[in-house]
C-alpha cells in the first residue's frame, strides 16, 4: 500500500496483536491492573480488536464509512477479518493495486490517534 511505513507497522502490529494497548501493559508488568481499562468507555479492558473493531463507538465510526462507501459487510470479529472485508470491498468496486486497505489503516491509524489523545493528552 502507497501509505506511511508508521501507518504500515501500525497496521502490521494490529494484525500481530502487538499493540502497546492498556490491556498488554498490564500482562508485561507496566502498568497497574487499575489503569487497564478502554480509553472510550472506560468499561472494558482495552484489547485491540475492542479499540479498532468491536467497541460500539468504534463501530459507528465504522458503519459510517461503510454507509459513505455504499458497503454493507463491515462487521467483523476481529483486525484481520475487518482488514480483509475492506480489502476484498476495494477490489470489488475497481481501486487501484495498492489502494485496497489504504481506507481501513486511515480508520484505524485515526482511531489510534484518538485513543492516544485522550489516554496522553487528556483529551475528550
Amino acid at each position: 500500500m502507497d501509505v506511511p511505513m508508521k501507518s504500515k507497522a501500525f497496521g502490521w502490529r494490529s494484525f500481530l496483536s502487538r499493540l502497546p494497548t492498556k490491556g498488554a501493559l498490564v500482562r508485561k508488568g507496566i502498568i497497574p491492573n487499575s489503569n487497564s481499562f478502554c480509553a472510550f468507555c472506560r468499561g472494558t479492558m482495552e484489547d485491540p480488536v475492542h479499540l479498532l473493531v468491536s467497541r460500539y463507538c468504534v463501530d459507528l465510526i465504522w458503519r459510517e464509512m461503510a454507509e459513505w462507501f455504499g458497503f454493507d459487510n463491515y462487521k467483523a470479529v476481529d483486525i484481520k477479518e475487518s482488514f480483509m472485508r475492506w480489502f476484498n470491498y476495494g477490489r470489488r468496486v475497481g481501486l487501484r493495486k495498492g489502494k485496497e486497505g489504504v481506507v481501513w489503516l486511515a480508520v484505524v491509524w485515526h482511531i489510534w490517534l484518538v485513543r492516544n489523545g485522550i489516554v496522553f493528552k487528556g483529551d475528550t
